[in-house]
Formats: C-alpha cells, structure tokens, sequence
C-alpha cells in the first residue's frame, strides 16, 4: 500500500540529545535493527545507540553502545549476518574542527541485543572514520576514511580480525 502509513512510533531513553537515525537493516526474521547516532544538547553526554523492532514497529530491545561528554557519535552503518549484528561507528571531538577520534566496530547477539565484542582502530594508526559496512563474501567489508583524502577498504571476518585491506586515494 504505498503512500499509507501502516504504523508509527517514538522511542526515547530520557536523555536530553539530539538523535538521527542513520542506518537500518533488516533481521533474518523480518524484525528491524536501527543504529542512532547523537550529539550534545544542554551538557549532555551523547551516544550511539541500537534498537530492535519488530515489523509493527514493537520495540524488543535497545542498547547504548558508548555514551560520553564533549563528542559527537556518527554511525558508520549496520549488517546482520549469522544471528549476530555487527555496528560502526566514529567518534568526533565536540567542537570545531571536530577531528575524528576513534572508530569501532561491535558485534550484537541479535536475540538478547548483548555485545559479544567490541574491537577500534589502531590508536597508534591515523584515525579512521568507518562510514559504511557490507557482508562480503565469507566476511565483512567496512568502508572508511582518513583525513588525508584516503578511503580505507578493511576486510575482516566475523570475528572483526583483518583479513586484508586496500587503500584508494578519493579526491572528492
């Protein structure tokens, strides 16, 4: 039925930030997983969260991955595979030129919405923003970027252990 809502819902935790929802994927079993990223209102710590839905819009589950002060929380996409979920993100300082921090990836049991493991970037390496990840052949491809105009494309099985990795130089 296009043009006609089937259904609607606001979820919210209480906190005091300003949320946008970035990325969505659908569950083997049809339900929804959705990651929010946020950033700071009023001195509030923002976050990067994941909820589960079922398809009317039900909420089962919502996880805060990371909250805290002074930074803005991007996701960098979301994939189901094998009943886990597996969420990017990237952590930027709170203030101009807001310089990328850190970036992550998270492995979810999709049942219980429990992280199994959470692995980040190398902090001795320069800092990647993870901006998308996909299922890739027996793995998972995370797309990202440097400061210096490099996309790095990280291969990993589902384990998040590297499997190799190429670096394109992008002049946009």
């Amino acid at each position: 039925r296009p043009g006609n809502k089937v259904w609607a819902h606001s979820y919210s935790n209480g906190t005091n930030v300003n949320n946008f929802y970035s990325a969505i994927c659908e569950t083997h079993d049809h339900d929804i997983v959705i990651e929010i990223g946020s950033f700071p209102v009023a001195d509030n710590p923002s976050a990067i969260s994941l909820i589960k839905i079922d398809p009317l819009g039900g909420f089962i589950w919502g996880r805060k991955l990371s909250m805290e002060n002074n930074s803005v929380y991007n996701i960098g996409g979301i994939v189901e595979k094998n009943n886990f979920i597996y969420a990017t993100g990237s952590i930027y300082e709170g203030a101009a030129p807001f310089q990328v921090l850190r970036s992550f990836l998270v492995q979810i049991d999709e049942v219980t919405g429990l992280p199994v493991w959470t692995k980040q970037n190398d902090p001795s390496m320069p800092a990647l923003s993870f901006t998308d990840i996909h299922n890739y052949k027996n793995g998972i491809l995370i797309n990202s970027y440097s400061q210096n105009l490099l996309n790095d494309l990280i291969y990993i099985d589902n384990d998040g252990n590297s499997l190799g990795g190429v670096m394109i130089v992008n002049p946009y």
